[in-house]
This record gives C-alpha cells, sequence and structure tokens, in this order.
C-alpha cells in the first residue's frame, strides 16, 4: 500500500487539489443542488390581489420581520405608536388602549399581507424619508453596524428592511389622517359632556330593612334551595343578583419554595463590583430616617443621600446580593422543574385536550420531598416543602402566605396570573388552554408540574403541582347551607319590602314632590335617615358614575330620556328603580335639563374634537389590524397546497420573486 502511494503521489495531489477546488467553488451550487429543503418554497401558498404566491415569495417579508427585530423595532405591535398619539394619560391607559386594538401580536404571514398591500399601493420610501427614520429612533451608523456585526446582516438589507416597516406605517398613518370630525359630530360630543341634568334621589337602601329575628319556614328554606343548588354564589353575567349555593372547585397543590433571602446570605459580591454599581447609581442609597413612619408626612425630613461610598457600601452589597439571589432563585427553580418535568417526556396524552398522561409513580407524595433531600447539600435551607389541604380558590389565596403573592407574567397584554388561580389550570377543571395563548404553558395534568416559575414580590419562588381536584357540585343538602339560606332569604324579603315602599313613596311624589313626600313619611326617614335625600343632583349625559346610582349607567340615561318622553306616559317625571345588580331601589324626581352654553361649547370644543377623532381612530385601528381584515385587504384566498406546510424565515438564500406583485 504505501508503495502505491509513493507511486502515486503526484497524481493523488492533483485529483485532491481539483476536488477541493470545486468544493470550494461551487459548493453552494451543489449544496442547491442536493439540498432537496428548499423545494417546499416553489409551492403557491396563497392567492393575493389575484395573483399566486410561492412561499419563497413571502420569504423577503418574512426576512424583513426578522431584521426588524434585531433593530428593536417593535414590527409585531406596530399600532403602539399610533395609540400613543391619541393622547393617553398614563402607561397604565396605554397598555389597555394597546390591548383594546389587538391582544396578540402580529404574525410574519400577516406582515407579508401588510407590505403587499403598501407595495400594491405604491407606496415608495425615498432615501430622505429613511434617513429621517433612522434618525427619529435613533439608528445611528454605529449601531447598525453593530447590528450588522452581530447578526450578519448587511447595511442595504437593514435599510430594505426598514423601509418595509416605513412602507406599511405610512400606509396606516395615511388612513388614519383621513378621519376627520364634522361640525355635527362635535356638537354631539360636546353635549354629551356639557349637557347635564338636575333630579332629586331617595335611595333606599336594602340592608337597613333586613329583619334578622325572622326565621322562614321549611318550606321556604326547601324552594330556595332547589332555586339555587346549581347556580354558582355570584352575580350572573347579566347582572342581576343571583343566589346559589353550589359548592366550587377545589385543588389541592404541592410546592417547593426557594428563599431567596436565603440565597442572598450566601452571595458573594466583591468590593469591586459594588464601588462600579455604586458610582452609577448613588442617587438611589439614602440614609434612613430617625424620624418615625407614624409621623405626620409633612414633618418627615427629606431624604438625605450618603456623603460617601464607604458609608454606603453595606446598603450597596445588601442590594446586589439581594437582585444576585432572585436571579439565582429563578435559575434553580427552572433547573427543578426541568427535573421534575423528564418523567414527562414523551408520555401519551389525552383526547380532545392533549393533557399528558400522568407516568406511573407521579402521584407519589416522596417526589417533592426526595428532591429537596438530593438538593439540600448544595442549598442548605434554601428549599421549602408544602402541601395544601383541598381548598377552594379563596380558600387557597388567604390560607397559604407561602404561595399568596406567587404569580407568573406572561409576554401579552392582561397575562398577570397569581398561583391560586394558576392551581385550578388542570385537566378537568373549568378553565380552558385557548382562553389566552399567553397562559397555555401553565395548564397541565394532575401530578404534573407547572412549567414557569412564579415569584413573589421579594423574589422567592415556587415550583408547584396539583395532586387533587373537586370539581363544582351541588349543594348536598338543604342542611349544609341552612346559614346562607335564611341569610339569603332575609335580604329577599327586605327587598320585596324595599320595592313596596318605592313605588309607594313614587305615587305620593307623582303628586306632593319627593322632597315632600319623603318628609312626610315619618317612618321611612327614620328608618333610612334624611341623609337618604338628596336634593338638586346634577350630572352629564356622558356620566359614567352617578354615586347615587352606583354606577348605573342604565338609569343614567334614563334620566335624559324622561325629559323628552310624553307627558301623559311621565306626568311628574318621577323614576322608580331597582339598582342593576343590588337590592336597593331608588326613587328620582327630574327636575330640568342644562343645555350647554356658548362659553362652555368655545371650551369643550378642542376635546371634543380630539375625543372624536381618537375614538374612530382607535376603532379604525381596531379594524384594520384584524386578522380577518388584514386578508381581506389583499384578497388572500388559501391555496391547499401549501396550506400547512412552513412559511416563516430560512437561512439558505430564498429563491427568485415569482413576479407576483409586478
Amino acid at each position: 500500500m504505501m508503495k502505491f502511494f509513493r507511486k502515486y503521489t503526484k497524481q493523488l495531489l492533483a485529483v485532491f487539489m481539483a476536488l477541493l477546488l470545486i468544493v470550494w467553488l461551487g459548493g453552494s451550487a451543489l449544496q442547491h443542488v442536493f439540498d432537496r429543503s428548499q423545494e417546499h418554497l416553489k409551492v403557491p401558498r396563497a392567492k393575493v390581489f389575484g395573483k399566486t404566491v410561492l412561499i419563497g415569495d413571502m420569504q423577503g417579508a418574512f426576512k424583513d420581520s426578522e431584521v426588524l427585530k434585531s433593530m428593536n423595532i417593535q414590527w409585531e405591535w406596530m399600532w403602539w405608536n399610533a395609540v400613543a398619539r391619541l393622547g393617553v394619560r398614563n402607561m397604565n391607559e396605554l397598555q389597555q388602549l394597546v390591548g383594546a386594538v389587538r391582544t396578540t401580536p402580529l404574525t410574519p404571514e400577516e406582515w407579508f399581507m401588510l407590505d403587499a398591500a403598501a407595495r400594491h399601493h405604491g407606496i415608495q420610501v425615498s432615501e430622505e424619508e429613511l434617513e429621517r427614520f433612522k434618525a427619529r429612533h435613533g439608528l445611528t451608523g454605529e449601531i447598525l453596524a453593530s447590528v450588522r456585526d452581530r447578526r450578519g446582516f448587511s447595511l442595504d438589507t437593514l435599510d430594505e428592511a426598514i423601509r418595509s416597516y416605513v412602507r406599511v406605517t405610512e400606509m396606516m398613518e395615511s388612513a388614519i389622517g383621513a378621519i376627520k370630525a364634522s361640525e355635527a359630530d362635535i356638537q354631539d360630543a360636546v353635549r354629551n359632556s356639557q349637557e347635564k341634568v338636575s333630579v332629586s334621589v331617595v335611595t333606599l337602601d336594602a340592608t337597613k330593612f333586613v329583619d334578622n329575628t325572622w326565621q322562614p319556614t321549611p318550606e321556604e328554606l326547601q324552594k330556595q334551595f332547589d332555586q339555587g343548588k346549581d347556580k354558582d354564589p355570584a352575580p350572573s353575567p347579566t347582572g342581576e343578583q343571583v343566589f346559589g349555593y353550589r359548592e366550587p372547585e377545589k385543588a389541592q397543590i404541592e410546592y417547593i419554595r426557594v428563599d431567596a433571602s436565603a440565597l442572598a446570605k450566601r452571595q458573594k459580591i466583591s468590593e469591586d463590583t459594588a464601588w462600579e454599581y455604586w458610582e452609577s447609581h448613588q442617587d438611589e442609597f439614602v440614609k434612613p430616617t430617625s424620624q418615625p413612619a407614624s409621623a405626620p408626612a409633612g414633618s418627615q425630613p427629606q431624604p438625605e443621600k450618603y456623603g460617601t461610598f464607604t458609608e454606603a457600601k453595606p446598603k450597596v452589597i445588601e442590594r446586589l446580593a439581594q437582585r444576585a439571589a432572585q436571579a439565582e432563585a429563578q435559575r434553580l427553580a427552572n433547573e427543578i422543574i426541568s427535573t421534575l418535568a423528564k418523567p414527562w417526556t414523551g408520555a401519551p396524552t389525552t383526547q380532545p385536550d392533549n393533557y399528558a398522561i400522568p407516568p406511573q409513580g407521579q402521584d407519589s407524595d416522596r417526589i417533592y420531598p426526595d428532591l429537596i433531600a438530593s438538593l439540600e447539600p448544595r442549598y442548605p435551607g434554601v428549599l421549602k416543602h408544602g402541601r395544601t389541604t383541598l381548598q377552594d380558590q379563596q380558600g387557597l389565596r388567604t390560607g397559604n402566605p407561602d404561595i399568596t403573592s406567587a404569580y407568573f407574567k406572561g409576554s401579552g397584554q392582561y397575562s398577570y396570573v397569581s398561583l391560586p388561580q394558576a392551581a385550578f389550570m388542570v385537566a378537568g377543571l373549568e378553565a380552558k388552554k385557548d382562553a389566552n395563548p399567553d397562559h397555555t404553558r401553565l395548564f397541565r395534568n394532575v401530578y404534573q408540574t407547572c412549567a414557569e416559575p412564579f415569584a413573589d414580590w421579594s423574589g422567592n419562588v415556587v415550583v408547584f403541582r396539583t395532586v387533587a381536584t373537586k370539581a363544582k357540585q351541588p349543594a348536598p343538602s338543604v342542611e349544609s347551607v341552612r346559614e346562607k339560606l335564611i341569610t339569603d332569604l332575609r335580604k329577599i324579603r327586605a327587598g320585596e319590602e324595599v320595592e313596596r315602599l318605592a313605588k309607594e313613596l313614587a305615587d305620593k311624589a307623582g303628586t306632593a314632590g319627593l322632597k315632600a313626600a319623603f318628609e312626610g313619611d315619618a317612618n321611612l326617614v327614620a328608618k333610612l335617615g334624611k341623609e337618604a335625600y338628596k336634593d338638586r343632583v346634577t350630572f352629564a349625559r356622558g356620566t359614567r358614575y352617578v354615586p347615587e346610582f352606583r354606577g348605573d349607567t342604565e338609569l343614567v340615561k334614563k334620566c335624559f330620556t324622561v325629559a323628552t318622553a310624553p307627558a301623559a306616559s311621565q306626568p311628574s317625571r318621577i323614576i322608580a328603580q331597582q339598582l342593576k345588580s343590588q337590592s336597593n331601589w331608588v326613587v328620582v324626581e327630574w327636575h330640568k335639563i342644562l343645555p350647554v352654553t356658548t362659553q362652555e361649547y368655545d371650551q369643550e370644543r378642542a376635546v371634543a374634537i380630539s375625543r372624536v377623532v381618537g375614538t374612530r381612530q382607535l376603532a379604525f385601528l381596531r379594524n384594520w389590524f384584524n386578522p380577518a381584515e388584514i386578508r381581506s385587504r389583499v384578497g388572500w384566498e388559501e391555496l391547499a397546497e401549501g396550506k400547512d406546510l412552513p412559511t416563516g424565515p430560512i437561512e439558505r438564500p430564498v429563491l427568485p420573486p415569482g413576479g407576483w406583485g409586478e
């Protein structure tokens, strides 16, 4: 063999070099020839504006979305800036309005459609517009070069992605800018906020008519029980009072709590690290005051900052240790979850909810204690094991201090979930996986550890599983809820008495006036007190809350409707009505409408324009970003061939455009 190699060394080297050149010069071409993973890019995905779009045609927009993300341009929530310009007062209101437009981020496929629509309408982005956007968003040459070096995108690729964002933004803002308010709209808005009504009100508080000495008969108890044994003890969706006695869902959980304060004692913070933090955060450290916390606010001295690092060092180290401990608590909790999840990997699932079937042995009550014992040498005194009793959600919330304030926060709007809530996100109970996509990972089967750790405000972290559940059950017997039945029947009886008295008072007020009718009934005054009568209560047409009406907006509207009611149907302008969701009644006497003055109109006009336009712009954004509307605007027609194929961005070169958008 060695003789063969010595004899043909030159020929072998020549062949080797030739093969090396082929691989070097033609490697990407060969890869493209033999790589079949791009075949799906040639598959038709849909029709857009009447033309067939291949999956490969969409890759440019997918790449743009990926590049925008690398520059921290939040294309998935691009309506955020438009909402912010509506004049929101604070971050909480901004988040609520952003969620009112849409609660889920845009998908790359939707971004393709939005950009396709902008291109279809001929929107071009000039160099000047591109540079203005960069300047406005602080995308300096240094930052773009950093993104290029870190992510491997060329500067031209970055510019093209920015152009796509500007294109879509311009199309959206052009449509928003066309929204105007007519003079009639402005007048209605001013009237809604400034036109007022004057009324007098008597509130009949039903709680003052409850007779705690009255005892219902066995027949009355049985009838009330039969009516409510299968109902939840809570207001119905319609706002009506519901007397229910059904037993709520119950859950029992087992948990491991990672103590952040115990971890903080283990942290080693060097003096150099503390000094670096102190240099940039000196204003955050103030000396403790000698004044007691209970002293009046005006007498509290101004907080005094530490003058030197030496004085502040213990506080700086304490804070850094707490932060390091909280981070370590999260890491340790994730390690515990990962360990506990291993037996569930590949477990068969149930139908139709696809919950994993508990593997053999996962019902053991030794799983958590044994894991803690294995970790104790590394983390002495850090981990605590606990197990609750079978309780309803309120019981879990109030009776277990280790878990009461632990919560999970997802990435979307309205994504906070407390641990007592998550305890019920298991198979067999009412909570559903599809109610909020941000919470899907929290759902699991009984005995399965929750996939997310829950942290409280002190940095402690809780890992837990639900080990037992009990679905809602009808109340078993009258005796099991006897006291609640008696209390509710007394409330119902008081409500009936209040209804009778309210209608009687309204009849008298029709001829004598409300004030005279009320003050002339000594028994009613003695029961309710003189303060039950409110004279000349004034509120605007658009008022959302009138204290005397306890938030009953329908009654607010009714007070304005009375003014235009036929005299025969409302001769005395008296309203007697039960307040929504309550046993209380009110008797209202309408006096007059206070029309908008010229001065009020002039003062309110600018605000009214902003309110009308803002309301319509918000409605427009909600419609414009509606998934169905996005598809409708581009005439999206699904094609069966590419419906179930992957459509996300790929790393390899994409196919040349199919010419659909030309």
